[in-house]
This record gives C-alpha cells, structure tokens and sequence, in this order.
C-alpha cells in the first residue's frame, strides 16, 4: 500500500496574499490496480499530482511504473 499523508500546498502572490491549494490530504493507494482521481476545474488535481507526492512515485522501469 502506499500512504501519503498531510499533504498540504500553499503559494504565495505578488501581493503576499496566501491560498491553499491543498491542506492535510491523506490518501491510501492498493498496491495493484489503476487510481483515477477527478474533480471540477480548480479543484487541487494538478495540485496534487505535481507536488511531488505521486509525481515523483510516476517513474517508468523495464515498461513498468513505479
């Protein structure tokens, strides 16, 4: 299984002004199977993928991702 925990992303304007994009997710994962994850335009999708929780897991080996 993988388990992220508390993970939270924040970015800062020009003007100081602070938004979360994110704020103590916790996600399981089976170790098998495909995971879809969806939601409305704005919703933190990207957000999440990028943040280098499940971007960095996304790394192919012998044709397999890992």
């Amino acid at each position: 299984m993988i388990e992220l925990k508390g993970i939270s992303k924040t970015y800062k304007s020009k003007k100081g002004i602070i938004t979360e994009a994110l704020k103590d997710i916790n996600i399981e994962f089976e170790n098998k199977g495909i995971v879809f994850i969806v939601g409305k335009s704005g919703s933190g999708k990207s957000t999440l993928y990028f943040s280098n929780s499940i971007y960095i897991m996304d790394i192919w080996y012998d044709n397999v991702a890992y």
